[in-house]
């Protein structure tokens, strides 16, 4: 796969140790059987991702990203479960990147582009949330992440 948008991470400095060296990416099929699964065309900036780094990613500070795929409909249904108890729908298809103790979620649209914007949204209550856009560009978030963890090495 071509990287456009991951080039940060590409070219990330950061390695593990002797049990997992490096980031560990998933397979283009492997990328090709969510997206049929789920039946949404991914961002491109989301796949470059997943390619690079969808096992296990030592590269950014957000940890529940290295949950891999197979966390994927648990942090959906978590995701979903929060929501509702806000009384709070959301239609359109997304992808759950982390959660902070079960209150606070960074996700994309990824009806958005290529790169969408990564939002929070932090569930304080009952009808209490704040959501925001926390990063212009799924890119973004993730040099930030990788900036984060280079400074806590």
């Amino acid at each position: 796969m071509e990287i456009h948008y991951l080039q940060n991470l590409l070219n990330s400095p950061i390695k593990g140790d002797s049990i997992i060296p490096n980031d560990r990416g998933v397979s283009e099929e492997k990328i090709l059987a969510l997206e049929q699964n789920i039946d949404v065309t991914l961002p491109q900036a989301f796949k470059e991702f997943l390619f690079l780094s969808g096992e296990y990613c030592l590269s950014i500070e957000a940890n529940a990203l290295n949950q891999g795929l197979e966390e994927y409909v648990f942090r959906h249904e978590q995701f979903k479960e929060n929501l509702g108890k806000i009384k709070l729908s959301i239609t359109r298809p997304y992808y759950v990147l982390i959660e902070l103790n079960q209150h606070q979620f960074d996700f994309i649209y990824l009806d958005e582009g290529d790169n969408p914007p990564v939002n929070n949204i932090v569930i304080w209550g009952d009808d209490d949330f704040d959501l925001e856009v926390s990063a212009n560009s799924f890119s973004d978030w993730i040099d930030k992440e990788i900036e984060i963890r280079l400074n806590n090495s």
